[in-house]
């Protein structure tokens, strides 16, 4: 089994980790769900599992895990059969790490936050954690007007662990109806919001823009530029630096100058530092790297692309160590230009690893379709983390840099 499960969870969770496999000729698929549990403050320590705390891999049964032994003691058991690992009164007395960050001239109370898109509205989110406790909510992509994205099927997993591609093509209430109807709950949640923008054309970017401007709340705007499931995806700006560098200057004219901006861009670059270099020429604060992967699945019975859109974007843990070294890049080269990261993370460990890389702040997506709780998860794996290493997120930030030969 698969779990990297926070040891601090007060209610028993059930996480899904997903597979699928193909299970008849219309090419439809199953899902077999692997249920893990935690308790209390225990960490499950069973045969494969992964402690918590330390995120040390080992594979014997009940024992604690030995990268921790001096931390946790006295394995219990559950009615079920399940057996726990208590941490010691010595863990219960570490101090709690400092995990505030800052994304450029935004100060976080830490670096994690979920992904624009799979997180729904947020507030249907707030049974499953306190969303203040969140460094930020990157809300779903808004357009000026409504949008109701592209026609079914549009979501489709993938043979790949914890892996998906989509074409949902951003669908959204509008900017207007957005700030009426969903922003006033984040807010009186105490969560810190982060607006997305999109648009098909530079004019419809500067409409949500102008907008969204009139809006109060947000404390940032992410500037989708790199959406790959759209019709108009060779013309993606993200992809084109006197474009990107055009419209990001724009939007600056409408944001203000004390308006924070995000620049979401695009894995599928030949030159992922020369599109960074052009956001922060043209007034980006940020940038986050990235969004999905273009890719494409085909029905071999229809004979016919599987998605209605024909192209989507692939993403989850197969895509992770590509991003992780897009940001290691950027970082390197423009140490001066904080990066969010998004891609595949699952984990605190997999946080852990994109700070070291050189990210400021890092995005939670596809593990919250599998687990709603997944990035309070992920946050209070990398607390632990930082609180047994007695560190905090800003020391691990570029950790990994060195010039590769």
């Amino acid at each position: 089994m698969y779990l990297k499960r926070p040891g601090r969870c007060r209610d028993i969770q059930r996480s899904v980790r997903t597979n699928y496999a193909s299970a008849s000729q219309t090419g439809a698929r199953v899902l077999w769900f692997v249920l893990s549990i935690t308790q209390g403050n225990g960490v499950f320590h069973g045969t494969e599992s992964g402690c918590s705390v330390c995120m040390h891999w080992r594979r014997e049964n009940v024992q604690p895990c030995a990268a921790c032994l001096c931390r946790f003691s006295t394995p219990y058991s559950l009615a079920n059969g399940v057996t726990l690992s208590r941490p010691s009164p010595e863990h219960s007395r570490m101090t709690d790490p400092d995990l505030s960050v800052q994304v450029g001239r935004l100060s976080l109370a830490n670096p994690i936050m979920p992904a624009s898109g799979t997180f729904g509205q947020g507030a249907e989110f707030a049974d499953y954690g306190d969303l203040s406790e969140l460094g930020a909510i990157v809300v779903k992509s808004l357009s000026a007007h409504p949008w109701a994205g592209n026609a079914a099927p549009r979501v489709l997993p993938l043979d790949e662990p914890d892996s998906m591609i989509n074409a949902v093509g951003l669908p959204n209430p509008g900017v207007l109806r957005w700030s009426a109807s969903h922003l006033p709950a984040l807010l009186r949640l105490g969560a810190r919001v982060v607006a997305s923008v999109w648009g098909h054309t530079a004019e419809e970017f500067i409409e949500a823009a102008t907008l969204l401007a009139a809006v109060e709340g947000p404390i940032a705007w992410e500037i989708n530029l790199s959406c790959p499931n759209l019709n108009r995806a060779n013309e993606l700006f993200a992809h084109n630096v006197v474009l990107l560098r055009q419209l990001l200057l724009e939007l600056r004219s409408v944001a203000g100058p004390g308006r924070q901006m995000w620049a979401k861009l695009s894995p599928a670059v030949p030159d992922i530092v020369a599109i960074a270099a052009a956001a922060a020429e043209g007034s980006a604060d940020a940038v986050t790297i990235a969004n999905t992967i273009p890719g494409m699945l085909v029905d071999i019975e229809r004979r016919q692309p599987a998605l209605a859109n024909g192209y989507g974007g692939v993403s989850g843990r197969i895509i992770h160590p590509v991003i992780v070294s897009l940001v290691y890049q950027v970082h390197m080269a423009i140490p001066s230009l904080p990066v969010v990261a998004a891609g595949g993370v699952f984990s605190g460990v997999d946080a852990i690893e994109f700070l070291m890389a050189g990210a400021s702040a890092v995005q939670v997506g596809t593990a919250n379709f599998a687990d709603p709780r997944a990035t309070h998860r992920v946050l209070n794996e990398l607390r632990e983390w930082c609180r047994l290493h007695e560190t905090n997120p800003r020391d691990l930030i570029g950790a990994a840099q060195s010039p590769i030969r």
